[in-house]
């Protein structure tokens, strides 16, 4: 019986048919009845020895064959292959370590990315500790990546080995990526120990991973790396603080990151805008809107802050964005950027305000968008991305928005539409319509 299903092995190994190779593997890792696919074994828990269904020679035969089709095989046999080993057990791990040895040897680059992503399937000690060693000196830069990526997949069985390499220098930044991707509460005290690593781009992994372990002890870390000379820590720390706002309270979370609105880098700056739209608050709104305002604001940051004020979700945001349209009515003397705004913001406007939920809000935003359409800003033409017609571009926004608000009220304007010269603006009407039960035919 057993040489009869390894000559079955064999013509599923020449046929490529994997999933016969994975049947035939499963009967010959499992104890009988059981089929562990590529689920983990208990913890501690790891099965050793073939099935009495076959001796441990046809076994080991059935995981050479594997093997070697992984080995030789192109990039989908390889792909198809790597779904298949795990259900092998433990026993593949040592073989597998044999082949990534040779392939670095080789310099089979290829071949070893793929053993190394292929152990992050084995929840065993002996997969982590193979995946450590390429951490230590890892021979090439993707390998090394893949290493760091597989160890996070092994979850908690990773951290203690990944805390061990923090304290070596050539593999302190490898791990600490590794350690961002484990959701895992151990990890906390880990991703401390380095916030302030003397090498910026570990100190960047680090602060950004603690947004997601909502963990009290990280807001220190996260208020001192905001003073970070280096601007992708400031970036990080101000993204991270965006998730700590119900844990540190209105007041002193717009205090921390308002400042950061005005920084010397235009990105952290955008991203000081969103993290403060993260939580709804009078006095984030005043800031956003502060700056806003003011004449030297770019492009890029003006359109996230816009952003961040719809999406606070507040009565105060429209108040300070109605305040802004108005300042920009043709009629105003005020100058800046040759007395225009770019149409990039009004259409982005346009556009954001239509994902409001709030019910309360909507009448307001309605109103707002109404307004612009009537009596638009001073606008700056040139700025309309991939639009010559940029007045078109913003009434098919407001259009689209009025639509997803679905307020009664913006019906007549929807059918005034109806009559514009431009065919795409008259569909945008028709689509918004529809909502309402309109325009069926």
């Amino acid at each position: 019986m057993s040489q009869a299903l390894i000559a079955q092995a064999q013509e599923a190994v020449r046929t490529a048919n994997w999933t016969k190779l994975s049947h035939y593997l499963q009967q010959a890792s499992s104890a009988p009845g059981e089929n562990r696919g590529n689920c983990a074994p208990p913890a501690g828990v790891y099965p050793s020895g073939p099935s009495p269904r076959l001796e441990a020679s046809s076994s080991q035969a059935l995981l050479n064959l594997a093997l070697g089709a992984f080995e030789q095989g192109d990039f989908q046999t390889r792909w198809e292959i790597a779904k298949i080993l795990p259900s092998a057990g433990p026993g593949a791990i040592a073989p597998l370590g044999k082949r990534l040895a040779e392939a670095i040897e080789d310099e089979d680059w290829d071949l070893a990315w793929f053993i190394a992503r292929l152990l992050g399937e084995f929840r065993h000690p002996d997969a982590a500790a193979l995946l450590v060693g390429l951490l230590q000196a890892p021979p090439h830069e993707d390998l090394g990546s893949m290493a760091a990526s597989a160890l996070a997949h092994l979850g908690d069985l990773a951290i203690a080995p990944l805390t061990a390499q923090l304290h070596h220098a050539s593999s302190r930044l490898l791990a600490v990526q590794a350690l961002a991707q484990i959701s895992h509460p151990t990890v906390t005290d880990a991703l401390l120990s380095v916030v302030a690593d003397p090498d910026p781009a570990v100190r960047t992994v680090a602060i950004a991973a603690l947004e997601h372990l909502q963990d009290e002890r990280c807001i220190p870390a996260l208020v001192r790396a905001c003073a970070d000379p280096v601007a992708a820590v400031r970036r990080a720390a101000v993204t991270s603080l965006g998730g700590y706002g119900q844990h540190l309270g209105e007041a002193p979370f717009v205090r921390l990151l308002a400042p950061h609105l005005r920084d010397f880098d235009l990105e952290v700056c955008r991203q000081a805008a969103l993290s403060l739209g993260r939580l709804p608050s009078s006095s984030a709104a005043a800031a956003l809107a502060e700056v806003l305002r003011s004449p030297p604001t770019p492009l890029p940051l003006q359109l996230d802050l816009v952003r961040a004020l719809v999406w606070l979700e507040i009565p105060e945001s429209l108040t300070y964005l109605e305040g802004y349209r108005d300042e920009w009515r043709p009629q105003q003397t005020r100058t800046f950027q040759g007395g225009t705004t770019p149409a990039r913001l009004w259409i982005a406007t346009a556009e954001l305000l239509g994902q409001i939920r709030r019910n309360d809000l909507k009448p307001g935003a309605t109103r707002y968008l109404q307004a612009l359409l009537t009596d638009p800003p001073a606008l700056t033409p040139a700025s309309a991305p991939l639009a010559t017609d940029w007045l078109g571009e913003l009434k098919r926004a407001i259009a689209l928005s009025l639509g997803q608000l679905a307020q009664e009220s913006a019906i007549p304007t929807l059918l005034a539409l109806l009559d514009d010269a431009d065919a795409r603006v008259r569909l945008h009407a028709i689509a918004a319509l529809k909502r309402f039960g309109m325009m069926e035919f």
